[in-house]
């Protein structure tokens, strides 16, 4: 009887290590013979358009800039350059002909010679305008405007747009108008080499 106990706990062993065997080989084969599609991540730029408009009135001009975009594109962020030739007819002092009134509430000039728009522009909207009126500095003696000294002019206006949101270079997001700008600039203004 003893025999019969052995042999049946042997077979037992026998049948539980052949299915842990089979059970192995099945999984390994199946593994194997699995088989996946790449993982595709897909990044999109959404697109950002922006232009000028101005609307003029006589000498005065207000100058705006629109993002153009669709419904579903992104929003941005706008700068504004004026470039005034010849640059010594515009201002108060020395003797300049005219000046513009600058909005100053919802614009910053910036040491890089550009206006910065403090708010994000959706798609379909635009800005306050930059200036409203070109204001003659010279009058006569009842205070209207003396044309005399008239020198032609030119006001020209530069406008650049980006997303509201970059990547910085260790790849954390930045939504602050200083910091994409920053970003924005770092990328696209030639590096100077090294002597």
């Amino acid at each position: 009887m003893k025999k019969i106990l052995s042999s049946k706990r042997n077979k037992m062993i026998a049948l539980v290590a052949l299915l842990i065997f089979t059970l192995a080989i099945g999984i390994t084969l199946a593994l194997m013979s699995t088989k996946t599609d790449a993982l595709t991540n897909t990044f999109s730029i959404k697109p950002v358009e922006s232009e000028i408009e101005e609307h003029i009135s006589g000498m005065n001009k207000a100058p705006v800039v629109r993002n153009t975009g669709k419904e579903g594109d992104a929003d941005c962020y706008v700068r504004l350059r004026v470039t005034i030739s010849p640059d010594n007819v515009e201002g108060r002092e020395d003797g300049g002909l005219f000046t513009l009134d600058y909005n100053t509430t919802d614009w910053t000039k910036k040491d890089d010679g550009f206006w910065y728009y403090k708010e994000a522009l959706a798609p379909g909207k635009a800005t306050t305008p930059l200036f409203t009126k070109v204001e003659w500095n010279q009058k006569d003696d009842e205070n209207n405007p003396d044309y005399s000294n008239f020198k032609e002019f030119d006001i020209s206006l530069y406008q650049e747009s980006v997303q509201t949101l970059a990547l910085n270079e260790d790849g954390y997001e930045v939504t602050d108008a200083a910091g994409v700008w920053k970003i924005f600039d770092d990328q696209t203004t030639p590096k100077t080499p090294e002597p």
